[in-house]
């Protein structure tokens, strides 16, 4: 069974069947509900840490500042032991940029994180 949950404009499901944990943003989301979905997600019964994760936030409301992008970028890190496969960005205009950024940062401490215009070509590298 695939229940989605949700958490403030966050929503997620895990796809045991593909091994895939989806989240989606929509609408305004902000720093803190970001850093909680990252957090909480671990504690779903059927979490697993090899899962692949796509995070689809084209369709969200959020330009971070400074201090919040390096915010993010060290929570990822700070949880690379936690989310141990692939995770695909799926974003749109300047938020693709900070996507590649971060992809960037992150993947320099052993992650591997990518951002993608269309969820297609996400999953494509997702599943290579």
């Amino acid at each position: 069974m695939n229940r989605r949950e949700k958490m403030g404009n966050y929503s997620y499901r895990i796809d045991k069947e593909r091994g895939v944990i989806v989240v989606k943003a929509d609408g305004c989301i902000d720093f803190s509900q970001t850093i909680k979905i990252m957090d909480q997600i671990p504690f779903d019964p059927d979490f697993q840490k090899d899962y692949k994760v796509i995070v689809d936030l084209s369709e969200m409301e959020f330009h971070p500042s400074f201090n919040e992008f390096t915010d993010i970028k060290d929570n990822l890190v700070r949880l690379k032991e936690i989310y141990q496969n692939k995770i695909a960005l799926v974003v749109v205009g300047l938020i693709k940029t900070l996507g590649d950024l971060i992809a960037e940062l992150v993947n320099r401490e052993g992650m591997k994180i990518k951002s993608f215009y269309t969820r297609e070509k996400a999953e494509e590298w997702l599943f290579e």
